[in-house]
């Protein structure tokens, strides 16, 4: 999932997503309201696409853990996850990350 220039989303040998990490725009986490309150990252990108990704899927801890490191500014997965976690759904949405943009 994690490479040096970005990651990528497969399911089955199928590419579903990828980017570059300087495409990404914003990321952001929430769980889902359902029984296994899944944690959800959404990647947007700068074209306006998203891609959702759930603790569940192959990757997520290697595609997390690189976050800080390849998105300067975001958070490591310790300090997020635990907080998500102890909130209701409805308001576990946390940003991120967000690209700023020179001469903003």
């Amino acid at each position: 999932m994690v490479v040096s220039a970005g990651f990528g989303l497969w399911k089955d040998g199928r590419n579903l997503a990828a980017g570059k990490w300087s495409d990404i725009s914003s990321l952001r986490a929430y769980t889902r309201d359902t029984p296994e309150n899944p944690i959800c990252l959404v990647i947007q990108l700068r074209d306006g696409s998203e891609v959702e990704i759930q603790e569940d899927a192959p990757g997520w801890s290697s595609l997390v853990n690189a976050l800080p490191t390849k998105l300067p500014g975001t958070p490591p997965p310790e300090e997020w996850i635990t907080e998500i976690r102890l909130v209701p759904s409805a308001e576990s949405e946390r940003p991120l990350f967000t690209r700023k943009e020179l001469g903003r």
